[in-house]
């Protein structure tokens, strides 16, 4: 079995992603259209003192890990369910409970490969 095959076998969640928000020039930020990807979202006890760096170097205390088949950016959102969760206006995800920042994001190269990646964004 594949270390892609492994990754995919293992997201069989649906999250919601907003990518590439770019300031408003009011003090707010607009995103790209939400998509659906697949996931393995984990959160819990075991995350809770889960501590990373983020790109600044900055400590930050993480509430979930989630593991995506795709690349996502940071500073991206991300929501647990699919599209038809959320209500009918789903363009500003920092008013919709649930959805989370990308606080950090991972490409983990698999061993001896140069097109398999591990993928997971801290939020």
């Amino acid at each position: 079995m594949s270390f892609q095959s492994i990754i995919n076998k293992n997201c069989v969640q649906t999250c919601v992603y907003w990518a590439a928000p770019v300031d408003d020039g009011y003090g707010g930020k607009t995103f790209n259209t939400a998509i659906e990807i697949s996931c393995r979202w984990e959160e819990g006890h075991r995350l809770q003192d889960h501590l990373v760096l983020d790109v600044k170097g900055k400590e930050i205390k993480i509430k979930v890990r989630v593991f995506v088949t795709q690349d996502v950016v940071e500073e991206g959102y991300l929501f647990l369910g699919g599209l038809t969760d959320l209500d009918s206006d789903h363009t500003k995800p920092v008013e919709i409970d649930g959805a989370y920042e990308i606080r950090k994001f991972e490409k983990i190269p698999a061993m001896k490969k140069t097109n398999v990646f591990l993928r997971i964004a801290y939020v």
